[in-house]
């Protein structure tokens, strides 16, 4: 019993040891409402003659050492796509949110803008928006 006990407590100490890297990641907040994050943002073309395919918006939370903790597609254009926008997001590494000289972990909203040219779809860098904080890609 007590063998397994220390193993316990070994096992517990590796995963907090391997997670205090990504900083501390709150539970992920219930999706919203999709038609709750409607918004008319500007688009640019990334290239002359690019045609628009569309946005994809995710739910991002990040630590307090700018890890993605999580990522949810809120609205999306198809599955390959959603999960590139997704995949792309989880790779970035963002700088903090601060409140009252604190890194703290937040809450974000991602657009993700496609765009198409010659047939190839171009992704355009994201745009963030906080829902409660504030982080920016590093």
């Amino acid at each position: 019993m007590r063998r397994g006990l220390i193993v316990s407590i070994m096992l517990l100490a590796a995963e907090v040891s391997s997670a205090s890297d990504r900083g501390f990641c709150p539970p992920t907040p219930a999706k919203p409402n999709s038609n709750a994050t409607a918004k008319s943002a500007k688009r640019t073309p990334p290239a002359p003659d690019a045609q628009f395919v569309g946005t994809v918006t995710l739910m991002a939370v990040i630590s307090d050492t700018g890890y993605v903790c999580d990522a949810q597609v809120i609205r999306g254009l198809d599955k390959e796509t959603d999960k590139r926008a997704e995949d792309s997001l989880r790779q970035g590494q963002f700088r903090p949110a601060y409140k009252d000289g604190h890194a703290i972990p937040v809450v974000v909203s991602v657009d993700v803008n496609y765009w198409r040219k010659d047939g190839e779809l171009i992704q355009v860098p994201p745009n963030f928006s906080p829902t409660s904080g504030s982080a920016h890609l590093r």
